[in-house]
C-alpha cells in the first residue's frame, strides 16, 4: 500500500476555511466545490478514511 503520510499531513494542515474558493478561478467558472481545493481535500479525506467508496465518480474531481 502506498505510503499516504504527506497527504494526509497536508490535510490536516489545512483549516478548511475556504479562503481559496473566494479566489479560485476554476469556482467561478464552475461553481462546485469539488472543482476547488478545500472541496477536492474533503473528498481525498473520506477516501482515505474508508468513508465514501473508490469509484469513477468518486475520483472525477481530480481528473478535471
Amino acid at each position: 500500500m502506498p505510503d499516504f503520510s504527506q497527504i494526509i499531513e497536508g490535510l490536516l494542515t489545512c483549516n478548511k476555511c475556504g479562503a481559496c474558493r473566494e479566489v479560485c478561478p476554476v469556482f467561478a467558472q464552475v461553481g462546485r466545490e469539488s472543482a476547488v481545493t478545500r472541496g477536492r481535500m474533503a473528498l481525498l479525506e473520506s477516501l482515505l478514511q474508508n468513508e465514501l467508496e473508490l469509484s469513477g465518480e468518486s475520483v472525477l474531481p481530480f481528473s478535471q
